[in-house]
């Protein structure tokens, strides 16, 4: 009853479009029936969605440059309803969205989250987290942590440089952009450890390669990537 009275003053609002949903902190019907899931065939080791039906094997790029990190998956296909909700995110203080892309991601990361001893955030820049006011990797990353056990940890990569916004930046440049960009804390032991590199998005994978080698070089036993949602071309 005290629900029921609740909803009646502050009805729960799609975290989408805001139009009446079923529950607080959920996507209506209509936006929901608009994500795109990844859903296989896709590429083993960097979780690119793939055309061929079938397909069970790697594609080209992970072919000719094996990356530092064993594999990546994500949630969503990014555009769309998912591409909203996370620029919303990132740039309009839209918090209420990450327990439900929390979700969407852990659901998706069973696979990647076995096992692991520590999930870690895609850190952010000093002065660009001043200008953020928080790190959404970092929120959403204590949200999968919650929901499956394996520890959060904020403080073993680091920004050792600052790096331009890459949006227009092609497949090359990215790599070039974060080449060298991060470290792992001196005051943290990664040898053998196998940890879940968490972000919001996969475009190239050059943020993901610059995460990975960086724990790898420190020791990692394993680097795992797991992201809300995935660029498919």
């Amino acid at each position: 009853m005290p629900n029921r009275i609740l909803d009646a003053f502050f009805p729960p609002l799609c975290i989408a479009c805001g139009v009446r949903a079923e529950s607080a902190g959920m996507l209506c019907p209509d936006c929901f029936s608009r994500l795109k899931f990844v859903s296989a065939p896709v590429c083993r080791i960097c979780g690119r969605p793939l055309p061929a039906e079938g397909f069970a094997g790697v594609c080209g790029e992970c072919s000719a440059r094996p990356p530092s990190f064993s594999f990546a998956r994500a949630a969503l296909r990014y555009g769309g309803v998912a591409k909203d909700l996370i620029l919303a995110l990132k740039y309009g203080d839209k918090t209420d969205v990450v327990p439900w892309m929390a979700r969407i991601t852990a659901n998706a990361g069973k696979e990647a989250l076995a096992g692991a001893d520590a999930l870690l955030p895609v850190p952010l820049h000093p002065l660009r987290l001043i200008s953020r006011k928080y790190n959404q990797e970092a929120l959403l990353t204590e949200g999968i942590a919650a929901l499956s056990g394996v520890p959060s940890d904020p403080f073993v990569l680091k920004r050792l440089r600052s790096t331009a916004k890459q949006g227009h930046f092609s497949r090359r440049e990215r790599f070039a952009n974060v080449k060298g960009a991060f470290g792992v804390s001196e005051k943290k032991d990664v040898k053998g450890g196998i940890f879940v590199l968490i972000d919001d998005v996969m475009t190239s994978g050059a943020t993901a390669e610059g995460c990975a080698a960086a724990l790898r070089n420190a020791g990692a036993k394993e680097v795992r990537v797991l992201t809300l949602a995935r660029v498919a071309d």
